[in-house]
């Protein structure tokens, strides 16, 4: 069954675990590329002393991206298994690309695949679309934030 694959997976399983458990690691992953890269990388394109906010609001945009990435990447395992549960036909190849071949689902099997479908894949589709829209939602608020936000004025006589 590919949907108890898909659970066993490493990553995969987040979809499926309650939403404090997926808000938990989602958070974690967050702060490991604050922490490690985003804060780094954002410390050395801004002042952190001069540009707290930007400096901030850049790694966090950063960090969040990366999570963007990873439920991106969630939500096309999802759908790719729920697209073959919901099919009448699946196409597979035996040992290469030349020897593919079509099986036809028995309506006791398709029937099967299309409640599992309903009951396992399109809960973690819509959680994942959920947390997408949120995580675009604070990409572009962390833009909106750093085009407004003025940066300070700094004197000609420190380039020199």
């Amino acid at each position: 069954m590919p949907t108890s694959t898909l659970q066993d997976m490493f990553l995969f399983d987040w979809a499926t675990m309650p939403v404090s458990t997926f808000a938990r690691k989602l958070a974690t992953v967050w702060l490991g590329f604050f922490v490690t890269m985003g804060l780094p990388v954002s410390a050395f394109t801004f002042d952190l002393h001069k540009e707290l906010l930007q400096c901030l609001t850049a790694a966090s945009a950063g960090s969040s991206f990366i999570v963007t990435v990873l439920v991106w990447r969630l939500y096309l395992g999802w759908q790719h298994v729920g697209d073959r549960l919901i099919s009448a036909t699946i196409e597979y190849e035996e040992t290469g690309w030349y020897d593919g071949q079509v099986w036809v689902k028995t309506p006791q099997v398709l029937m099967r695949d299309r409640l599992m479908s309903n009951y396992t894949v399109k809960p973690a589709l819509a959680r994942l679309k959920r947390t997408l829209l949120g995580l675009g939602g604070s990409l572009a608020a962390a833009m909106i934030l750093l085009s407004f936000v003025p940066s300070p004025a700094s004197s000609s006589a420190s380039y020199y």
